[in-house]
């Protein structure tokens, strides 16, 4: 996407705010808009966009988060604190030049009272949090926009021509929630976690796999581990899967 990801606001409340956020865009070449779960009448954004109308006019709309950006290889979400258990928290500047890699992204904005839930922030493989100096350290939402993507026209704009390689396309959004689900299973049922602490122990597992950028191979490969664990661990309590079969298949004496 060469420096080009795109807007998710979440549950704007305000329709001012949306059409700042178009302008700003447009300002600095960017065009994919989505937006989840809109609290306000688009239309009524269209005012305060300008010259920028068509970005709402052609928003993506979204029920949730996970269906915003399960197709997504690189997600970068936003917070004005600092987040227990979430160690990638960078600068706009720091994190800019990966945008630069040949993946499909996205910043991830949150609504202007709450930001993002913590649900949400699992989404995403690192946050951004725009360095600011005395007591009061939130942006409204069009200012961080705007501060956010004048960062990525810097990157583009001064970027070097090795940057660009082409790479292997990392896992999309969605296989790594998948990934991540079979991952929680396995990790209750061998009793490395429980309901009260499983949160905790997520989170630090995909602080870890979300610095590996896996591809699609990586996580075929986890996944497969995990299949034959659980397998394992099932079949020694008697229980065993019907139909399942341990990873590779065993030889058969015939073979």
């Amino acid at each position: 996407m060469n420096g080009k990801p795109a807007i998710v606001l979440v549950s704007p409340k305000g329709p001012d705010n949306i059409g700042s956020v178009a302008r700003a865009m447009k300002n600095f070449g960017l065009s994919d808009l989505r937006i989840v779960a809109p609290r306000c009448k688009l239309e009524d954004a269209q005012k305060m966009a300008v010259h920028a109308f068509e970005l709402i006019e052609n928003a993506s709309i979204f029920a949730t988060l996970l269906e915003a950006v399960t197709d997504l290889e690189f997600v970068v979400g936003t917070t004005a604190r600092d987040r227990k258990d979430y160690t990638q928290i960078v600068s706009p500047r720091e994190v800019a030049p990966r945008f630069l890699m040949p993946h499909t992204s996205a910043v991830v904005f949150g609504r202007e009272e709450h930001g993002l839930f913590n649900d949400e922030l699992d989404l995403c493989h690192a946050l951004i949090s725009i360095p600011t100096e005395g007591e009061y350290p939130v942006l409204n939402l069009a200012q961080a926009v705007q501060v956010i993507v004048y960062e990525l026209l810097l990157a583009r704009e001064n970027h070097q021509p090795e940057v660009l390689h082409e790479r292997e396309k990392l896992a999309p959004r969605g296989s790594l929630e998948g990934m991540y689900a079979h991952l929680l299973e396995f990790m209750l049922e061998v009793g490395y976690t429980n309901n009260d602490r499983q949160d905790h122990a997520m989170r630090r597992f995909r602080s870890i796999f979300n610095r590996s950028q896996l591809n699609n191979h990586d996580v075929a490969f986890i996944r497969g581990l995990l299949s034959q664990g659980l397998w394992a661990s099932r079949k020694a309590r008697g229980l065993g899967i019907p139909g399942s079969v341990p990873y590779p298949r065993p030889e058969t004496e015939e073979s």
